[in-house]
């Protein structure tokens, strides 16, 4: 039963919408006294009647659903599994269990990205390439490096004493389900910025190739000039496996996820925290940031996992060709890691080595060069539209660098109180766990001045100082961990019943596939740009622009923010304009805030062709 308020319906028919997952069930409501009811829904006492008829129809428009090939699949990740245990139980197996298991993770990935690099010059990029050259290289790789080049790098592996415990185990779960089993609760897994990656990852599949332009993005102007590493590694899990749209993102999650609770792990135990290397990792995702894109964000995950095992290979064995690697390929998927480095080396390891870091450091640098070059070759050097705003110079205000390091600042200041009023600080407080707080207190610093994208590495310091503290006061804390561990798990709990909020919502994917359905794949869409990536991956029109800010052309992302505050018609004349996108009461064109509107944002000289009550899309006459 379902009581619909007689005052929120208009005359006429009204569309009601249930949807799970990705399922939708649509009640189409006719409000009309005339005719006889079919059904009466109680309203607070009072009758109303209705005429109510039930589409069964699939919404095909929502996600592109596709089905699972399963024989495809369970193929796929069998070759990937065999190159990963190949490097496991040979060319790692005399290292540590966990940093067997990242490197291996670590180097199948990279070859993926390097053979789907190449591939894309030839438009090769498909499943027979891929799979061929992978199991090929694992074979071939192994073997060498295990008699050949292991000895050059005088690694001094040792063998790990300790076997996974219970805690390991259930984090393993636990990151297994978080990463698959929560896009069965929720209708998308959507962002407002992961759709750009999703679509980005398509347009290679479809080109088998990376493309030479966005055929959407700035009315198709846009050269394809984003760090492609992410989308070479996702297209050829796409190919290996067979997976498409939610499924594939669950799948790549997952196995992001894995490969980051290997990283982590191990850079812990490089720093001779192995008994708490489980707590580490759970003080490290505790910020909301990383816990976020833990869900939602595998790119994040793939190129921070990379980090940390360049610096844990650099902390522990103080040799420059592998985190050399890892760090290059990790730059080819987010850039900003080879800014991030040089402040985690020397802030979280216990005896910094300069001359190891800069031959790691620039060889990564050399790596990435060779990487971009093509892209440099065709682009130029990359330019920003707007940088102050959605570029990576975006700082936060002190109350949202709070909310953005989440539980682990708090614990990380219960455990300070904790040690003023019950120990003595002097214990704690040698050379080391100072140089780890005054690194904490600088990058939050960063984040307030100059740019927050510093708080990943801020992330992993706190957790690398919560650790220390434990480890230090074990004796007295046994009891504090376990309350540590309820906490979690309770906050695990409303994280997921919350985990809608930090989706695109259905009634802004509604409106795009409105959108969708009326209108021409010719027509000009001018959007809040805030809305970009969405309408791009759900509508599949061209648009005037949207936060992909890099390579932009700056007069669109101006004119569709000074349209929407001005009503500028000229705008519309310009880029020939046949549909208008926006939500009623905001203008989305600040990266920590926005414009709040005292009226709705109507345009008299358009029509309003779709009215939610939130969002309003307008058609130009013609």
């Amino acid at each position: 039963e379902f009581c619909f308020n007689a005052s929120e319906l208009s005359q006429g028919e009204n569309t009601v919408k249930l949807s799970f997952s990705d399922l939708s069930l649509f009640y189409q409501v006719e409000k009309d006294s005339s005719r006889k009811p079919e059904k009466t829904v109680l309203d607070n006492g009072s009758s109303q009647d209705w005429t109510l008829g039930i589409s069964l129809l699939e919404d095909k428009a929502l996600q592109g659903k596709a089905g699972i090939n399963w024989l495809w699949f369970f193929a796929g990740l069998l070759l990937l599994l065999f190159a990963i245990a190949a490097f496991h139980f040979g060319l790692f197996a005399s290292f540590p269990k966990f940093a067997s298991l990242a490197l291996s993770f670590a180097l199948a990935f990279c070859l993926l990205i390097l053979n789907a690099w190449v591939l894309g010059f030839f438009s090769q990029i498909s499943f027979f390439p891929i799979a061929l050259l992978l199991v090929i290289e694992a074979v071939i790789v192994s073997f060498a490096f295990r008699n050949f080049f292991k000895p050059s790098l005088h690694f001094q592996p040792e063998k790990s004493a300790e076997s996974f415990n219970a805690f390991d185990v259930l984090l393993i779960s636990l990151i297994i389900f978080l990463s698959v089993f929560t896009h069965l609760l929720t209708p998308t897994h959507l962002q407002y910025f992961n759709a750009f990656y999703e679509r980005s990852t398509g347009l290679v599949v479809e080109s088998n190739s990376i493309p030479s332009l966005d055929p959407l993005s700035y009315f198709g102007t846009r050269p394809f000039a984003f760090i492609p590493g992410y989308f070479l590694l996702e297209a050829s899990f796409s190919f290996l496996t067979g997976l498409q749209g939610q499924a594939l993102f669950a799948f790549t999650t997952a196995i992001a996820n894995l490969f980051l609770l290997f990283s982590v792990f191990w850079a812990f135990e490089a720093l001779g925290f192995k008994r708490y290397r489980a707590l580490g990792f759970l003080f490290f995702i505790a910020t909301t940031f990383i816990f976020n894109f833990l869900l939602f964000s595998p790119r994040h995950s793939f190129s921070l996992a990379l980090m940390l095992l360049a610096f844990a290979l650099l902390a522990k064995y103080r040799k420059w060709f592998l985190p050399g690697l890892f760090l290059g390929i990790a730059a080819f998927i987010q850039v900003p890691m080879l800014l991030f480095f040089p402040f985690l080396a020397f802030f979280a390891s216990k005896e910094f080595k300069a001359r190891e870091f800069v031959k790691a450091w620039v060889f990564g640098i050399v790596i990435f060069a060779i990487l971009f070059l093509p892209n440099f070759l065709r682009f130029g050097f990359p330019t920003f539209a707007s940088p102050e705003e959605w570029g990576y110079l975006i700082s936060l205000p002190l109350a949202y660098i709070a909310f953005d390091q989440g539980l682990a600042l708090l614990f990380l200041a219960l455990f300070l109180i904790g040690e003023f009023a019950f120990f003595r600080p002097k214990e704690f407080f040698n050379a080391f766990r100072l140089k780890v707080f005054a690194g904490i207190i600088l990058l939050l610093a960063i984040e307030a001045f100059v740019s927050y994208r510093f708080n990943i590495v801020s992330a992993f310091l706190t957790a690398l100082l919560i650790v220390e503290w434990i480890e230090l006061r074990k004796p007295s804390v046994r009891k504090l961990v376990g309350i540590v561990e309820v906490l979690f798990l309770l906050g695990f709990y409303f994280i997921i019943v919350l985990l809608p909020q930090a989706l695109v919502p259905n009634n802004v994917f509604y409106a795009s596939q409105f959108l969708q359905s009326h209108s021409k794949a010719s027509d000009s869409i001018l959007s809040d740009p805030f809305f970009g990536h969405v309408l791009e991956f759900s509508a599949q029109r061209k648009v005037l622009a949207d936060l992909w800010v890099e390579y932009a052309d700056s007069g669109m992302l101006d004119g569709s923010w000074d349209f929407l505050k001005t009503g500028n018609g000229r705008i519309l004349e310009k880029y020939s304009i046949r549909f208008v996108f926006s939500q009623k009461d905001r203008v989305f064109d600040k990266a920590t805030s926005f414009t709040e509107l005292e009226e709705p944002l109507e345009f008299p000289s358009l029509n309003k062709v779709y009215d939610d009550s939130l969002i309003f899309i307008h058609q130009v006459p013609s």
